[in-house]
């Protein structure tokens, strides 16, 4: 055999074996902690910080964000979706109006007057956090200028803790309008309030960004901001999460220890519930890779959401519900048992939940 048909050979043999093998070496290269870890997520007081975890890496695979580092999230897949700050309350309306001349001063504080707080906003006010693009409070950016309207924005609000106790601050409102701008956004705003001209309006160009589901936006530092981990180093995010709360009578309302997957990520999950009188601990500790054969694994970022406590009226406290866990595959296809332990720290707050997972392998 001369040299150019070994050559060849060689190549196309080694050509093979990579794409026979590729796949299952890149899982055997990627760690993954094994044992029971159990991890105690620190959100911090009224729980102002979100906790991005990563399965695989374990207690060292936590990212934290602070919850008012931006205010709104721009999609970098290839859809046109931005998302409002789901966890400081913020909340967004159309205006009906094509451009801000359009707007009178007038027709904003009737719109203001839709959003007085508490248990009163609309619920089409927030976003559908169950991961739909369609159920967005703001509509999905149309390739049309024309069709993409002025949005009321009312930016939530932020609680510090100083001697005096906590004090609220409301962070005011702002008029946005989005359009396409070939593969970025184009976001024209203005500040709405006593003393401004929400007809002096700037503009900000936000690009997609290879790696991330989203791109963070400050308004009050007028540039993107790293909010969020690369799309395939995290699998769960505790966070406080504003939703559409159709069980409480269709209202938006903003909940605590709220669990997101990453399912944009490709994270997926799946609930097993327990038969009536079946013990928690014993069903979860018993509970094999085996067992997870056959699973329906669902894609719905909201799966496990805040339906893994309930309150209890009587105690005026929240309990957990030992009645399910969950099995989650990761972005890797590693598949790990998980459930919810506890609500609140060693104090009595609710200052993140406590969970525990284990490898299935």
């Amino acid at each position: 055999m001369n040299i150019l048909k070994r050559t060849a050979f060689f190549i196309f043999t080694a050509l093979i074996y990579a794409s026979c093998s590729s796949s299952e070496d890149d899982i055997a290269n990627i760690p993954v902690v094994e044992g029971s870890t159990v991890i105690k997520t620190e959100m911090g007081a009224d729980q102002s910080k979100q906790v991005y975890v990563n399965l695989n890496e374990g207690k060292s695979g936590i990212a934290q964000v602070k919850n008012n580092l931006w205010d709104l999230a721009f999609f970098n897949g290839s859809d046109f979706v931005v998302k409002i700050n789901y966890t400081i309350g913020a909340r967004a309306l159309a205006t009906g109006a094509a451009s801000f001349n359009e707007l009178s001063q007038e027709k904003i504080d009737e719109i203001k007057k839709k959003l007085p707080g508490g248990y009163a906003d609309p619920v089409e006010s927030v976003d559908n956090q169950n991961g739909s693009f369609e159920e967005t409070a703001i509509a999905r950016v149309s390739a049309n200028a024309k069709e993409n309207q002025v949005y009321l924005l009312k930016l939530g609000s932020v609680t510090t803790h100083g001697e005096q106790g906590p004090v609220t601050q409301t962070l005011g409102w702002r008029l946005i309008q989005l359009r396409q701008n070939g593969s970025e956004y184009t976001l024209e705003y203005s500040e709405v309030g006593e003393g401004k001209d929400f007809k002096a309006t700037e503009t900000i160009k936000i690009r997609k960004r290879s790696g991330y589901n989203f791109s963070y936006l400050s308004l009050k530092a007028k540039k993107t901001v790293e909010a969020e981990p690369k799309s395939e180093s995290w699998d769960i995010l505790f966070t406080k999460m504003s939703d559409r709360a159709e069980d409480f009578g269709g209202i938006a309302y903003t909940f605590t220890d709220y669990v997101l997957i990453n399912t944009l990520g490709g994270t997926q999950t799946a609930e097993i519930r327990l038969k009536e009188g079946e013990d928690w601990d014993a069903a979860f500790d018993a509970f094999t890779a085996e067992n997870a054969a056959g699973l329906e694994f669902t894609k719905g970022q909201n799966k496990i959401g805040r339906t893994w406590r309930a309150l209890n009226f009587d105690a005026k406290k929240y309990e957990i519900k030992k009645d399910r866990f969950y099995v989650i595959k990761d972005v890797h296809g590693y598949m790990y048992k998980l459930r919810l332990t506890s609500l609140y720290d060693k104090s009595g707050k609710r200052s993140g939940p406590e969970f525990q997972y284990v490898h299935l392998k």
